[in-house]
């Protein structure tokens, strides 16, 4: 219903928001941020962080059950947006930082998941204050305590 409602604009709507919030960030980059050390690499396969402390962590998209959007109200210099990658125990398994290199393609490649709910990242991206945003759920994935907002 999302992608029917936005179009084919929709994706053009989502990565101009996204690209407004990535380039606010770096207008206010003084000090070395955790976004500016990670990296996310894709596959159609799996998605893998590398960042602190030089490490890797890939979550395969087959054990992927959930993506959330994490806004939160702190300042200038902390990160404020993370996403948040469940794996099939309902855990987070890669929390990623909005600014990551290759968040653009990870926005891409989570937007072709079936199902992924275009407003709701919408919403997620004009959000300012503290909220989790529900983006996308694995049909066979078991309930877990995730807030939506």
């Amino acid at each position: 219903m999302d992608r029917l409602r936005f179009g084919c604009g929709g994706k053009r709507v989502i990565a101009s928001a996204v690209r407004r919030r990535m380039v606010l960030r770096e207008l206010v980059a003084e000090a070395i941020h955790l976004e500016m050390v990670c990296k996310v690499k894709l596959s159609e396969a799996a998605v893998v962080l590398i960042g602190p402390p030089d490490s890797a962590r890939t979550l395969m998209r087959a054990d992927l059950s959930a993506v959330v959007v994490e806004t939160h109200i702190t300042g200038d210099h902390v990160t404020d947006v993370w996403w948040l990658l469940y794996g099939r125990p309902g855990e987070t398994a890669l929390r990623i930082p909005q600014g990551s290199a290759g968040e653009e393609q990870l926005v891409e490649w989570l937007m072709s998941l079936p199902g992924f709910h275009v407003e709701a990242l919408a919403r997620a991206m004009h959000f300012r204050g503290n909220a989790t945003f529900e983006l996308w759920r694995a049909s066979d994935a078991a309930e877990h305590p995730i807030a939506a907002s």
